[in-house]
């Protein structure tokens, strides 16, 4: 496959991703005030998350999307060349990817986690998470 219709598809697969973790996302609605116990829960639990959960699921899907994808090329490339190094990056994006599969609320819902978010704090790492991976992805298919 051309290396540019190789990138095109990745690039569709990382935003078709967050789309999909932005629908299984916008399935979450928060608990209802009465069954928490402490004022200060009842009143985060009045404040509709359901955006900022919406753009969390998105982008920790298409952080685990990237993170397969890294993972795969690494793998690739390290039977090619039976580097450490290769095999460290393997075992960095493995770790990448534990970290978006238990950061993504989809997951966490999945699990039966029903916890209420700390406002836009809670995206902050995940964009962290998917600027670092957009520059190993880069620089691997450089």
């Amino acid at each position: 496959m051309r290396k540019d219709v190789l990138i095109a598809v990745i690039i569709v697969a990382i935003v078709a991703s967050g789309i999909v973790g932005a629908m299984l996302g916008d399935t979450w609605k928060p608990p209802p005030p009465e069954h928490l116990q402490p004022p200060e829960l009842q009143r985060i639990a009045q404040h509709d998350l359901t955006p900022l959960i919406v753009t969390k699921a998105a982008i920790s899907t298409m952080n685990m999307t990237i993170a397969i994808i890294l993972i795969g090329l690494y793998v690739k490339l390290y039977l090619e060349m039976r580097s450490e190094f290769t095999l460290g990056l393997i075992v960095l994006n493995g770790a990448l990817l534990m970290y978006a599969i238990t950061s993504n609320p989809v997951i966490q819902i999945a699990l039966g986690f029903r916890s209420i978010g700390l406002g836009p704090f809670v995206l902050i790492p995940d964009a962290f998470a998917t600027v670092a991976m957009c520059i190993l992805l880069y620089l691997s298919l450089k």
